[in-house]
């Protein structure tokens, strides 16, 4: 059997084994988010040349509708925006 000492020391290392799960839980969500991340900065970057920077160019997206400058700042803004929150 084990005496106190024992018990205290399992408890000890019990915690220390939830800790390090935590921290591994942590660091995969921050992995994701980073993946997340990356993906919307492609995806705002292939909008921008598409619907933004192409405007006008040849190589606008099929969907895209005439806009002039105005309305460009505004969708960018809009993107932004949408990416950022």
């Amino acid at each position: 059997m084990c005496g106190k000492g024992c018990q205290s020391t399992l408890g000890r290392e019990n915690e220390t084994r939830e800790t390090v799960l935590h921290l591994c839980r942590l660091n995969q969500i921050a992995a994701v988010r980073s993946a997340l991340d990356a993906l919307g900065v492609e995806l705002l970057t292939q909008h921008l040349e598409t619907c933004v920077l192409g405007h006008g160019s040849g190589s606008v997206h099929h969907c895209a509708r005439p806009m002039g400058k105005e309305e460009l700042l505004a969708e960018v803004q809009t993107a932004l925006n949408r990416f950022l929150k």
